[in-house]
């Protein structure tokens, strides 16, 4: 009976603490693509005057937190680790882990002076390139211990089986790490997607380990937990960048 109160107090925490989180994202959101004017670029693409740009300002937002929230059910819907705990985790690796992704960017990959530079930029022989192995590092020196502790810690206790998507994810990442360098102008896009498809990686893995181990679960929550503060450091590194 104790117990089945404590889980039921437990999912409410959680319940709440995701609200509050994509809250936090909603603000940080709406700071960002204003500052840099998504919802205006779509206000002067559709004609419309400055007065009329608070809806669309509007809609961007819903869209933005409709996509962050399907980014984060669907991985657990389809691969069935449906428990709150589960969701919660995964955002909290989705907010610590993976690059920020910036609306402008994308527009701006589909602007027509931009896009027609896209593949005129050679591998490696342009400085945009060359920054660009520099951005991997941070995502290098996350992903690479990251994916060796969990891996190595899984197979070693038998609760981890390369499956087929495992390795049509790690052939994207790799495909999308040689994008990088051949269209480098598409940098901020190209991180996330790499940064986003090793979570998955890892969030599966983790979530194995969650199941087989209880007691690796345990020590594992403090890591989310720190988690769950550099994600809010890096949201809050964010709005006031804008």
């Amino acid at each position: 009976m104790m117990l089945e109160k404590w889980n039921k107090s437990k999912n409410f925490i959680e319940l709440g603490l995701i609200g509050a989180i994509f809250l936090i994202c909603l603000l940080a959101l709406h700071d960002m693509q204003t500052a840099e004017g998504v919802g205006l670029f779509f206000t002067f693409k559709l004609g419309k005057t400055m007065e009329q740009r608070m809806p669309l300002d509007m809609l961007v937002d819903v869209v933005g937190m409709v996509a962050l929230a399907l980014l984060i059910y669907l991985p657990c819907r389809i691969s069935k680790w449906l428990s709150v705990d589960s969701y919660l985790r995964l955002l909290i690796g989705y907010l610590a882990m993976v690059p920020t992704l910036s609306l402008a960017e994308i527009i701006s990959l589909f602007s027509g002076e931009r896009a027609g530079r896209l593949w005129d930029m050679g591998i490696l022989w342009t400085w945009e390139a060359w920054t660009n192995i520099y951005k991997l590092l941070p995502l290098l020196q996350v992903w690479g211990p990251l994916f060796i502790l969990l891996y190595g810690f899984a197979r070693l206790n038998q609760c981890f089986v390369l499956e087929k998507w495992h390795k049509i994810t790690a052939a994207l990442i790799i495909f999308a790490l040689v994008l990088l360098f051949i269209i480098p102008a598409a940098d901020n896009l190209l991180l996330f997607l790499i940064g986003y498809m090793g979570l998955l990686l890892a969030f599966d893995c983790w979530e194995k380990l969650y199941v087989k181990l209880p007691e690796f679960g345990k020590w594992c929550n403090l890591l989310f937990v720190a988690g769950l503060f550099k994600g809010i450091y890096r949201i809050v590194v964010l709005m006031s960048q804008y």
